[in-house]
């Protein structure tokens, strides 16, 4: 797992990939909670577009991040959520957090 957390137009983006489970989710909790303190981050979105499995951890990896950019009064969202993971997503709830947006520049443009 690299940690692709990049900074476009204000809004921090974090492209995860590969299964977001118990293995990979402490690396990329750290590596996000890293880059909002670092960049004071209002604004946070979740590409998926490459990721292939998500399970409880990675879930709550993400509604921790959720919660955290709330906080601050900012906002999240996703984008790229496929066929595998929509279920998912949607049975946790985070879709009635998190505006979900096909790409990443939608979402970009739609926090």
């Amino acid at each position: 797992m690299e940690n692709k957390i990049i900074m476009k137009k204000g809004v921090l983006v974090a492209m995860l990939e590969g299964e977001l489970d118990l293995n990979s989710a402490d690396g990329y909790r750290e590596a996000i909670d890293d880059a909002i303190m670092r960049t004071d981050a209002m604004y946070l979105v979740f590409d998926l577009s490459e990721v292939t499995f998500i399970d409880s951890s990675g879930l709550g990896m993400m509604l921790g991040r959720y919660k955290k950019i709330e906080q601050k009064g900012g906002r999240s969202a996703m984008c790229g959520i496929g066929m595998g993971l929509s279920r998912m997503i949607e049975v946790s709830g985070l879709r009635k957090l998190m505006p979900v947006y096909e790409t990443r520049e939608d979402a970009i443009e739609g926090v």
